[in-house]
C-alpha cells in the first residue's frame, strides 16, 4: 500500500490532459467559438518521461467511508421531452419555443443564455448567436424560438449572426454559414466556395452582401455560393476575429496576429500592432501569426505540445495580451473603434489611434466588445459592465443598475434608440432610461455547453461531469447538479463509470467518489487515498480499478488494495484506464499505450505500429479487441498486431478523442471533425450537416436502449436515438 505519510498535497499531474487542457486547444482552433480568449480560460501540460516496470501488491483494510444519504436534486429543472421545444417562463413574462426537427433522430439539450452575438433584421426581430444555438426574439411579444442543429443550423455552438436586406438571417459556426429564409435553415460550406468551414464573423455591407470572415480568408456571397479571398489576392492574413463595414463600404478587419486592416475595394492598407496599435508590443503576432497556425491545419499539434503549453499555462495569457482586437465597430462620423482584450478602447479618426482604458473610466482593460448607437454613442463591453462614451466621458452600467450580466459579449443598437446587449445570462436591453432582461429558460445547465465525461447508469440517467462545477444527472425529466457539497469528493471530474452493480464511481481531482442506492460515499487523502483520480474502470470479474500519479487501486467490493507503481510514467497518463476481456489493464498515455497483467508491463509505441503516442482514450470491446484513440487515428490490438483507422478509411477526423463500444458491439468513436461509428466493416461519420449538435465531440456514452449520447466542445449534448 502507498504511504499516506509520503503524499504530497497537489492536484493530479493529469490535470494537464484533462479537456480543461485539450479544450483549449479546441478553442483556439475554433477561432474564440467558445469565446475563451473572453473567459480566461487557462491550460496546464505535463512532461514526458521514461517508464520503469515495478509492482508491490498489498492488501489494505478499506479507508473509512463518507457515506451520506442520497443528496437532494440541487437546482432540479425540468426538461421538454426529446424532440419537443422547451416552453420558457422568465422573469419579464417571455415564452419560448423551437419548430418541429427537420432531423428528428436528433435531440440537441443545450442552453442559449451565453449570447456571442447579436443582430437585428428589417422587422426588428432581435437575433441572437448563443453557445446554444439561434434564438429569434420577438421583442414586442417577449417571445421566442430557438434553433439548433436538429433543425437545420450548421452547428449549436453559433459565434456570429448577421441579419441581411433581403429578409434572411446568416450564422457562422465550426460547420459552416447558415442562411435562414424564414422557412428552412440552408448551410454553406468549402463545397459551395467557403474559404473554411469554421465561420468567425458574418457582417452585411451597405449593399447588402453578405462577407463571412473564416480561418482560412474572406468570402463573398454571390446568391448561389461564395466567393473566396485569400493571401494570394492580397488579403494581409487569413485567420479573422473581427469585421465591419463603414457607412461608405470600406471594410475593417482584425485578424489574429495581423493587426487591423482597411479594405477599399481595391486595395489592403494594414495598422500594425506593433507600429500603429501597440508600439512595442508584438507577442501575439509571434504566437499566432501564418506561420504558428501554418495553414495547414496543425494547430492542435502547435497548441497541445509540451513547447506550446509550456507548463506555464501561458498560451491564452498570450492570447490575451494587448493587442489582441475583440471587435470593431464604426460611427456615423466614420470613426473607427476597436475592442482590445488587455488595452482598452482604441479609437481611430482616419490618422492616428487613440486609447481609452480604466484611467479614462472603463471598468476593465480587457474590452471584449464594441459598437457605435446612431446617436454617435460608444458602447464597450467588458466581463465586469459595460460602459457608455458620449464623446466627452464613459459612463459604466453594472448588475447594480439593472444590467442582466456584468459578462459583455455583444452589443447592438436600433434605429428607435434601444441598445441590445448580449451576455452570459441572457439578452438585457437599455432604452435610455429603464433595463430589461430576457432569458431563455433552458432547464440544462450552462456548465454543460462543454463536456468533460458522460456515463449512461443502468437506470438510464445520464451523467454528465464538468471541470470546476461537478456532475450533473439527466433523468429523462429533470437536471439535477451534484457539487462538493452534496459529497462529490472534488468538483473536476475527469471519468465517470457505471457499475454493473447499479452504481455509479466518479474519478474527480478530490479523490473517487461512488454514489449507489444507500447515497455517496467519497475516498480522499482523508480515508489514504494519494490525490486526485484520474480514471476508473471496471474489470470482467466485477473488480473496480483506479489510478492517478502515486499509484494504482483496486476495490472489489469490499476490500481495498493499493499498488505503488514507481513508475514515472504515471505522470504522463492521461484520464483514461481500460480493462479488457482478460482482465489486464491498458493506460493511455503521451508515450504510447501501456499494458499490465498483474505482474509485467508492456509498452506498445508508433514503432509497434500504433497510429501515433499521443493516447487520449482506451476501451475494450467483447470480442477481446482494445481500441485506442490517439492524435492521429484509432488503432486496434487483435492480440498480436495493430491495425490503424485514420481520415482515409472514413474516419470523420484524426483528432479522437473517446471511444465506446455499443451494447449491440458497434464502435463509437468521437474527433475534432464529428462522430464515426464502426459496425466491423464499414465506418459512417456522422457531423452537424446529420443534426450533431458540434463537430469538436469530446465524450460518448451508449444507453442499454441503443441510444447515443455525445458530449461537444461548446455545443452542448446530443441524443442520437437509431430507432
Amino acid at each position: 500500500m502507498v504511504d499516506p505519510a509520503s503524499a504530497e498535497r497537489r492536484s493530479p499531474r493529469w490535470r494537464g490532459l484533462s479537456w480543461r487542457g485539450l479544450s483549449l486547444a479546441g478553442a483556439i482552433v475554433l477561432g474564440g467559438l467558445l469565446s475563451s480568449c473572453s473567459s480566461g480560460i487557462s491550460a496546464s501540460s505535463t512532461t514526458a518521461t521514461s517508464t520503469d516496470a515495478a509492482a508491490a501488491d498489498t492488501e489494505s483494510a478499506p479507508p473509512a467511508e463518507q457515506a451520506e444519504s442520497a443528496p437532494p436534486s440541487k437546482g432540479a429543472t425540468t426538461a421538454s421531452e426529446p424532440g419537443a421545444a422547451p416552453v420558457a417562463v422568465e422573469p419579464g413574462g417571455s415564452s419560448g419555443s423551437s419548430p418541429p426537427p427537420v432531423r428528428p433522430a436528433w435531440t440537441s439539450y443545450t442552453n442559449a443564455n451565453r449570447v456571442t452575438d447579436l443582430a437585428l433584421d428589417k422587422e426588428g426581430t432581435l437575433w441572437a448567436a448563443t453557445t446554444g444555438g439561434v434564438v429569434e426574439w420577438d421583442p414586442d411579444a417577449s417571445t421566442y424560438r430557438k434553433y439548433t442543429a436538429e433543425h437545420g443550423v450548421a452547428g449549436n455552438a453559433v459565434v456570429t449572426v448577421a441579419a441581411a436586406p433581403d429578409g434572411s438571417v446568416w450564422v457562422g459556426t465550426s460547420g459552416g454559414a447558415s442562411r435562414f429564409d424564414g422557412t428552412e435553415w440552408v448551410t454553406y460550406t468549402s463545397a459551395d466556395g467557403l474559404a473554411d468551414t469554421l465561420v468567425r464573423r458574418i457582417a452585411v455591407d451597405p449593399n447588402g452582401n453578405v462577407w463571412a470572415g473564416t480561418r482560412g480568408g474572406l468570402s463573398r456571397f454571390d446568391g448561389t455560393g461564395f466567393v473566396t479571398m485569400t493571401t494570394a489576392d492580397g488579403l494581409p492574413n487569413e485567420f479573422f476575429n473581427a469585421m465591419t463595414f463603414g457607412p461608405d463600404g470600406t471594410l475593417w478587419v482584425a485578424f489574429f496576429g495581423g493587426g487591423v486592416s482597411r479594405y477599399d475595394g481595391s486595395n489592403w492598407v494594414t495598422y500594425d500592432y506593433d507600429a500603429d496599435l501597440f508600439p512595442g508590443d508584438d507577442e501575439i503576432g509571434a504566437l499566432v501569426g501564418d506561420e504558428a497556425l501554418g495553414g495547414e491545419d496543425d494547430e492542435i499539434a502547435a497548441l497541445v505540445g509540451d513547447e506550446a503549453l509550456g507548463g506555464e499555462d501561458d498560451v491564452l495569457d498570450a492570447l490575451l495580451a494587448d493587442d489582441l482586437i475583440t471587435a470593431l465597430s464604426v460611427g456615423p462620423d466614420g470613426s473607427v473603434w476597436a475592442a482590445s482584450g488587455g488595452n482598452g478602447v482604441l479609437r481611430f479618426d482616419g490618422t492616428a489611434w487613440v486609447t481609452y482604458t480604466t484611467a479614462d473610466g472603463l471598468p476593465s482593460d480587457l474590452v471584449q466588445t464594441v459598437a457605435v448607437d446612431p446617436n454617435g454613442n460608444v458602447w464597450a463591453g467588458t466581463a465586469e459592465g459595460v460602459s457608455r462614451f458620449d464623446g466627452t466621458a464613459w459612463d459604466t452600467f453594472t448588475t447594480e443598475d439593472g444590467l442582466g450580466d456584468n459578462d459583455i459579449l455583444s452589443i447592438v443598437s436600433g434605429p428607435d434608440g434601444t441598445t441590445w446587449f448580449g451576455t452570459s445570462g441572457g439578452v438585457s436591453a437599455f432604452d435610455g432610461d429603464e433595463w430589461i432582461t430576457r432569458v431563455t429558460e433552458d432547464p440544462m445547465p450552462s456548465s454543460l455547453q462543454i463536456v468533460e465525461s458522460m456515463a449512461v447508469g443502468l437506470d438510464g440517467s445520464v451523467w454528465v461531469g464538468t471541470t470546476g462545477n461537478g456532475v450533473t444527472r439527466f433523468d429523462g425529466t429533470e437536471w439535477a447538479t451534484f457539487t462538493t457539497e452534496d459529497g462529490l469528493a472534488g468538483d473536476s471530474v475527469a471519468q465517470i463509470v457505471a457499475d454493473p452493480d447499479g452504481s455509479v464511481w466518479f474519478a474527480t481531482d478530490g479523490g473517487l467518489s461512488r454514489l449507489s442506492g444507500t447515497g455517496w460515499v467519497s475516498y480522499t487523502t482523508a480515508q489514504g487515498l494519494l490525490g486526485g483520480i484520474g480514471s476508473v474502470a471496471i474489470g470482467p470479474d466485477g473488480t473496480a480499478w483506479f489510478v492517478n500519479d502515486r499509484g494504482l487501486w483496486r476495490f472489489n467490493g469490499t476490500s481495498w488494495a493499493g499498488q505503488d507503481l514507481q513508475r514515472e510514467a504515471l505522470v504522463d497518463l492521461s484520464p483514461r484506464l481500460a480493462v479488457d476481456v482478460d482482465g489486464d489493464l491498458w493506460f493511455a498515455s503521451q508515450i504510447g499505450v501501456l499494458r499490465f497483467n498483474g505482474s509485467d508491463w508492456v509498452t506498445y509505441t508508433r514503432e509497434d505500429g500504433l497510429a501515433n503516442d499521443f493516447v487520449l482514450s482506451v476501451a475494450a470491446d467483447p470480442t477481446g479487441g482494445v481500441w485506442v484513440a490517439a492524435f492521429g487515428g484509432v488503432s486496434r490490438f487483435d492480440g498480436s498486431g495493430w491495425l490503424n483507422y485514420t481520415t482515409e478509411n472514413g474516419l470523420a477526423g484524426d483528432v479522437v478523442t473517446s471511444i465506446a463500444v455499443g451494447p449491440d458491439g458497434v464502435l463509437w468513436v468521437t474527433t475534432f471533425g464529428g462522430v464515426s461509428r464502426f459496425d466491423g466493416t464499414d465506418w459512417v461519420t456522422i457531423t452537424t450537416a446529420d443534426g450533431l449538435g458540434e463537430n469538436f465531440v469530446t465524450a460518448v456514452a451508449a444507453g442499454q436502449d441503443g441510444t447515443m449520447w455525445f458530449g461537444t466542445a461548446g455545443g452542448g449534448i446530443s441524443r442520437f436515438d437509431p430507432s
